[in-house]
Order: structure tokens, then C-alpha cells, then sequence
């Protein structure tokens, strides 16, 4: 018996956001597709609380459309643009749907074009289609759309792109269709309930690296009200591409475009681009060929750097490098104590490097007392010490404001423990038994958020200039080169040898 293959039809839901739309939802929804041979259609009505008939006129025109699978949900109060397609969004994932298209009650967009374009979907080849007004030059004029929102628009999609690193042709269009598996990927529940909602969501799209296509589609305006402050949606749309530039570079920390809350993933940070400046400096200051102990080298990013340099390296960590790229490894957990640490020799070191290391300990002054108990000469290495600032000046604003938003990279990581300003961390050095030779700092990241041009090269020359008046409130991450003093065992030893002598 020979067995067919039948290929499962995709479920397609259309969802018309509604509101106050009496005059225009009936010859809408008489717009709207029918099945395909491709997929099995539905369409959602989302009434959002409106004041007029819009309800009761989505009822009649059901009756009267009765070729069409047609549900109509009213929400008790209004949610706002963001708020209704949310619930859209919630109600394809819950009733595993394949595909959502938007589409709006006003007719303005062409529920026409949502065939052809679930065919793009359908190829696999893209997860989110934008239909958009602005591709084909001034067409969208001639299709209604008033001068100044035609100019608003353009203006407010140039600075996105530029802040945000795309090229869309429109960033305000009302007409999308999305793959309901990669809205599963994005905590798009956390987004405004305004109109804002849909530049959040290219964000997290983008931060998903979702495939986003764009089709041109006709514009229609009517005698439509609009009920959108064209002011407080410029000025959102424009903080939002600013927002998840800042938290690129770790100064600010929006939890909806951090994608690893959708899965309870742990923190970490994100890969940089190579090694952060402040290590940099670091390992700019370890001269070839020397012998290294290095703290906290699981990572082996510095590791690698310093074999290159022809450093013969110690490492100490809770766990050795995935990559078998140390000979010498101790195993300690710095938490605990350094009981192991005395069975070496680590007055024999050239350097002891402790790189964003102090700042994950949970008694810091504790730790820098036992290391330079480990000391049994007068013969000590130099010790490098960085750790980022928190009295950096975004953060100092942050708190003037009322903030304090911890994050997925930079100064307010959550696994950073403890959290230093120049003055404390010299303050315990000090008060340890060590003695400063040198501070150092460096500007902020910007080229994590602006990409490696003009713009965050002179942000970078604006920022080493500021730090030449206080590094202490525009340095990003503080480096100190240190030695230790004496202990009193030491001392006392050698003053017992000293006195023996003839």
C-alpha cells in the first residue's frame, strides 16, 4: 500500500486592530483574503474598548461575511496601540498559529497585499514582512498621506536607522506579517503599550536577527481621525534607537532587549569586540617574556594574549580554560581562601594580574590581606588591578534621576559583586599592605554601540579629553599598578636573620 505525503497547510491568522473605526471596519473586512491552498486563514478582530459602533459593526459585517472564520475580541479597557497587539500576538501563540498578519479596521492598509506577501513567509526565507509606503519615492503623498506626517516619517526613520544600523525604507508602517515562531524568541510583553511598540519590536527583531523583508504597498488616507501625538511618538521612537545603543555599551539596561529573560537564561556577558580597553592597557603594560600569575583565567582571552607575548603564565582559577592552553594551572576558589597559594613561589613573578577579578569577589579587603600574606621575600612582583567605575558619569546622572539598572555587560553586571570608584578601591589596596604606583583609565566603549567610524572615534576623543580634567568621573574602568609591603612575618623574619649576622 503505497502512503501519500500530505503536507500540513500553515494556520494563518489576520488581525485587524479596531478602534473608533464605524465608518470604515465593514468595507475593511470585505477586503480582507480568503483561504489558500497554502494555508488555512482566520481573522481576529481586536475592538479596543472604542466609543462608537465600531463592535457592533464588526458583528454585522460577520454575518454578512460568512466565507470568512471571523472572531471578534473586545477589550474591556483601552490597551493602546502596543497593549492591542500584544493581546494579537498572545492569542496566535496560545491557538498555534504559524503566521500573524496586522492589518488595521481604517482601512489605510491593503489587507489586499497579505497574500502575496505570505508567499515570501512561506519560503521559509524570511520570518518578518513589512509592507512599506515610503519605497517607491513620493508615492505615499499621492496616495493621501498629509506633507508633514510624509516628512515626520522620513525624518524619524533616518535617525533610527542611523542610531539602530538598518536600512528600512519606513520604521512607522502599520502593515506587518511575522512568523509566530520568532515572536516566541522576543519578550515583546515587555513593550510599550503606545505607538512606540513597533520600534521596540524592530529592536528585538533585530536583536534576534530575525530575516526582515520589505514589499511596497499602496497608501490610503481617508477622512480618518488620528490618534497619534505626533510629538511624544517622535520623541519615543528616536529614545528608543538611542536607549539600545547605550546598552550595547553597558550604561543603561532595558530588560525588553535582553532576550535571554524569555528563557531564564543565567547572566553572562555578550561577546565584545576583542578584548575590552582596559585590558588592553593591562597587558600593554606586561613586558615580553616575563612570568605571569594570572587570577580569574578561565576565560583564556588574556591567557592567549600573554602566551603570544612569549609570557610563561600561572593560572589560578575555580576552573581551567576550555582550551587545553596552560602547562601551569592551580585550582583555587578565590571565595575561599589561598591556602594552595603558598605552596608556590609567588614572589618569583614578574606580575600578578587581577583583571575585572576584585569587583566578583565577595570579601575583596579579605582576599588582597591573605594574597599578601603569600608573600615570604622583599623581592615583590608588580600587581595589576582593573575593575569598572562606578562613579563613571552616566551613572552618577543615572542616580540623580532615580536609576540604578543593572545589566547584561558593564559596570552594573549583575555577577559584579562588588562595585569600585578610584577613591575606594585605592582606599582598600592601601589599607591592605599595598603600595600605589600608578592609576590609569579609559574612555567608554562607544564603538560597541556605533561601530567602528567617525562618530564613536570622536566621542572617544571627547572622552579622553574629559578624562584629562577627572578620570574619576568620566573614566570608564579603573586600572592601579601596585606593589605589596611588607608583612610583619616577613619583617619580622628578616629582622631575625639581620640580627644573627656579625
Amino acid at each position: 500500500m503505497i502512503k501519500k505525503n500530505f503536507k500540513k497547510k500553515s494556520k494563518v491568522l489576520i488581525f485587524m486592530l479596531a478602534y473608533n473605526a464605524e465608518k470604515t471596519i465593514s468595507e475593511t473586512i470585505k477586503r480582507l483574503p480568503l483561504s489558500d491552498k497554502n494555508y488555512d486563514l482566520e481573522i481576529l478582530i481586536g475592538d479596543d474598548a472604542s466609543s462608537d459602533n465600531t463592535f457592533i459593526k464588526a458583528k454585522k459585517s460577520k454575518k454578512n461575511n460568512s466565507s470568512l472564520k471571523v472572531t471578534i475580541l473586545r477589550n474591556p479597557v483601552n490597551q493602546g496601540y502596543g497593549g492591542n497587539v500584544k493581546i494579537g500576538f498572545m492569542y496566535a501563540i496560545k491557538n498555534y498559529f504559524d503566521y500573524i498578519a496586522l492589518t488595521h479596521a481604517d482601512g489605510q492598509y491593503p489587507p489586499e497585499e497579505i497574500p502575496k506577501q505570505l508567499k515570501l513567509l512561506l519560503s521559509n526565507r524570511y520570518d518578518v514582512i513589512f509592507g512599506s509606503r515610503m519605497m517607491n519615492g513620493f508615492d505615499a503623498l499621492k496616495g493621501g498621506m498629509p506633507f508633514y506626517k510624509f516628512i515626520g516619517n522620513k525624518l524619524t526613520t533616518w535617525i533610527e536607522n542611523r542610531l539602530i544600523g538598518t536600512n528600512l525604507s519606513e520604521f512607522h508602517t502599520g502593515h506587518q506579517i511575522y512568523s509566530v515562531k520568532i515572536l516566541k524568541k522576543i519578550p515583546f510583553f515587555l513593550n510599550s503599550k503606545d505607538y512606540h511598540f513597533h520600534t521596540q519590536l524592530v529592536i528585538q527583531l533585530l536583536i534576534a536577527k530575525a530575516k526582515i523583508k520589505e514589499t511596497p504597498i499602496d497608501t490610503f488616507y481617508g477622512d480618518e481621525i488620528s490618534h497619534v501625538n505626533g510629538f511624544s511618538y517622535c520623541w519615543n521612537v528616536c529614545k528608543e534607537a538611542l536607549l539600545i545603543r547605550l546598552q550595547k555599551i553597558g550604561i543603561i539596561y532595558k530588560r525588553r532587549y535582553d532576550l535571554n529573560i524569555k528563557f531564564n537564561k543565567s547572566y553572562h556577558s555578550p561577546k565584545t569586540m576583542g578584548i575590552m580597553k582596559i585590558h588592553e592597557l593591562a597587558i600593554n603594560n606586561i613586558k615580553n617574556g616575563k612570568k605571569v600569575l594570572e587570577f580569574g583565567c578561565s576565560s583564556g582571552i588574556i591567557t592567549k594574549i600573554l602566551l603570544k607575548k612569549r609570557c610563561a603564565v600561572l593560572g589560578i582559577d575555580k576552573n581551567p580554560p576550555k582550551e587545553n592552553i596552560l602547562k601551569d594551572f592551580l585550582k583555587i576558589d578565590l571565595d575561599s581562601d589561598l591556602t594552595n597559594l603558598k605552596k608556590i613561589k609567588i614572589d618569583n613573578y614578574d606580575y600578578i594580574i587581577l583583571l575585572d577579578l576584585i569587583n566578583h569577589l565577595k570579601y575583596p579587603e579579605e582576599f588582597m590581606e591573605n594574597l599578601k600574606d603569600c608573600f615570604t621575600s622583599l623581592n615583590f612582583p608588580t600587581l595589576i588591578i582593573t575593575t569598572p567605575n562606578i562613579g563613571f558619569i552616566f551613572n552618577r546622572i543615572q542616580l540623580l534621576f532615580g536609576f540604578f539598572n543593572y545589566g547584561r555587560r558593564g559596570i552594573l553586571h549583575p555577577s559584579h559583586t562588588r562595585l569600585f570608584t578610584f577613591k575606594s578601591l585605592r582606599n582598600i589596596l592601601t589599607e591592605s599592605g599595598y603600595e600605589i604606583i600608578e592609576e590609569k583609565t579609559v574612555s567608554a566603549p562607544f564603538e560597541l554601540a556605533f561601530g567602528k567610524n567617525f562618530f564613536s572615534s570622536f566621542l572617544n576623543f571627547l572622552n579622553k579629553f574629559l578624562i584629562f580634567f577627572s578620570k574619576k568621573l568620566f573614566g570608564y574602568s579603573i586600572l592601579i599598578k601596585a606593589k605589596p609591603t611588607a608583612n610583619l612575618n616577613t619583617l619580622l623574619n628578616f629582622a631575625h636573620k639581620e640580627s644573627k649576622k656579625k
